[in-house]
C-alpha cells in the first residue's frame, strides 16, 4: 500500500511540473496615420491599432523613433517615408509593419 501511494504522489508531481503556461497570443503590429500627404512643415499623428501588443517601438523614417502606444512625428522636407512600428507580446515574440507616407 506504501508503494502505491508513493507511485501516485511521484505521478502527481510529474504531472504538475510538465503543466506549462499557455503561450501568450500572437502580436500583429498595426497602424493608423492620420494627417498623412500634408504640406511641410507639418505633424503627422500615429495612432497603434495592433492586437496582443505590450511593447511598441516606432521608426519614422525622418530620425525620429519612439516607443509610446500613439505618437507624433513632425516633417521638415517633402519627400516619402517608410514608417516601421515593431510590436511585441508579452512572450517577446515581434511582429513589425511598414507604411509609406507622404509629404508635400
Amino acid at each position: 500500500m506504501v508503494k502505491l501511494g508513493a507511485v501516485i504522489i511521484a505521478l502527481l508531481f510529474t504531472v504538475m511540473a510538465c503543466n506549462k503556461p499557455a503561450p501568450a497570443p500572437l502580436p500583429k503590429a498595426n497602424f493608423f496615420v492620420e494627417n498623412n500627404n500634408c504640406i511641410s512643415i507639418c505633424s503627422l499623428y500615429f495612432y497603434d491599432q495592433s492586437e496582443n501588443a505590450v511593447k511598441w517601438r516606432w521608426n519614422f523614417g525622418n530620425g525620429e523613433k519612439s516607443t509610446n502606444p500613439d505618437d507624433t512625428a513632425i516633417y521638415t522636407i517633402p519627400d516619402t517615408y517608410e514608417v516601421w512600428l515593431h510590436v511585441w507580446n508579452e512572450d517577446d515574440v515581434k511582429d513589425s509593419v511598414r507604411k509609406t507616407v507622404f509629404i508635400n
